[in-house]
C-alpha cells in the first residue's frame, strides 16, 4: 500500500478547467489505486481547492483516506455551504483528526 498526500491551490475552485483538473486527478489516482499492490491511502489537509478534491476522489470511489485538520472547528466561520459541503467528506473519510490547539514541544 501506498500513501498519497496532496496539497495544492485554493484557486482550483474558480478555474475554468476545474472540472477537467479534477477529472485527472481522479482518473491518475485510480490508476495508481489499481496499479499498487494493496491500493492507495490518501490523506487531505481538506484545505478548500486541491485538498478538498484529493479526499473527495477517496470518497467518491471507495479509496480510504484521513482528513488532517487545523482545529476541531476549522471551517466553521467560512460559511455554511463550505461547512455543510467539507462535513459529508469527513464523515465518510477512514478518520479525521484534528491538531490541539495549543501545541507542546
Amino acid at each position: 500500500m501506498r500513501i498519497i498526500m496532496g496539497t495544492g491551490s485554493r484557486s482550483m475552485l474558480t478555474h475554468p478547467q476545474a472540472k477537467e483538473i479534477y477529472s485527472d486527478l481522479e482518473d491518475y489516482l485510480l490508476w495508481y489505486h489499481e496499479k499498487e499492490v494493496g491500493g492507495i491511502h490518501l490523506i487531505s489537509g481538506m484545505a478548500e481547492g486541491w485538498d478538498e478534491a484529493i479526499a473527495k476522489v477517496g470518497m467518491r470511489n471507495n479509496i480510504p483516506y484521513d482528513v488532517y485538520i487545523p482545529t476541531r472547528n476549522y471551517g466553521s466561520t467560512t460559511g455554511e455551504t463550505t461547512v455543510s459541503r467539507m462535513s459529508t467528506v469527513w464523515l465518510c473519510s477512514t478518520r479525521w483528526l484534528s491538531l490541539p490547539v495549543k501545541l507542546t514541544t
